[in-house]
């Protein structure tokens, strides 16, 4: 994936299993990798790995049945109201009122005349350096003076072990 495991920002997620063979109510803390979660799709599907990575990955283990529990699932109804988090998208933004044009190239005309406050996307991401993209999520995510802050907080961090700061947005060893 580009914003995964073979770049230096790799995110932090959480997975759910479901299904006939996954044991009910099991919460499985270890850390796993991308490349882990991948190798137990191919292990459940029984397809071979593909690579030296997930052939060398461990398979998730501790949340299967020894046989599968055909027995429906109980749904809970939904606890928070559908309006209570709607999200921080403006009402004038481009997403909630552009039509997908027909006119190959009118989408990327139209993209580069808004201002660039505007053009932000989570997409813009994918092609940049990891301290890059830090940058670019904590300006978006938390503002400036979040940014700041946080860059303050790191340079403090990175001058008590004797690392450069790109070293440690990477987490390229230490602590």
């Amino acid at each position: 994936a580009q914003s995964g495991a073979d770049h230096i920002n790799a995110h932090r997620t959480f997975a759910v299993a479901l299904g006939p063979w996954v044991r009910s109510g099991v919460l499985d803390t270890q850390h796993l990798s991308q490349v882990d979660l991948l190798r137990t799709i191919e292990a459940v599907a029984g397809i071979p790995p593909m690579s030296q990575w997930d052939a060398n990955a461990h398979v998730l283990g501790g949340i299967w049945r020894a046989t599968p529990d055909a027995a429906p699932a109980p749904v809970l109804p939904m606890q928070t109201a559908m309006l209570r988090n709607p999200g921080h998208c403006a009402a004038d933004s481009p997403f909630r009122h552009w039509p997908v044009d027909p006119v190959p190239g009118a989408d990327h005309i139209a993209w580069n005349a808004l201002p660039p406050a505007r053009s932000y996307t989570p997409t813009a991401l994918l092609k940049i350096s990891g301290p890059e993209q830090l940058r670019q999520e904590w300006l978006a995510s938390k503002g400036p003076v979040a940014y700041a802050a946080l860059l303050r907080r790191l340079n403090t961090m990175a001058a008590k072990q004797q690392r450069p700061l790109d070293s440690l947005i990477a987490g390229d060893g230490g602590d």
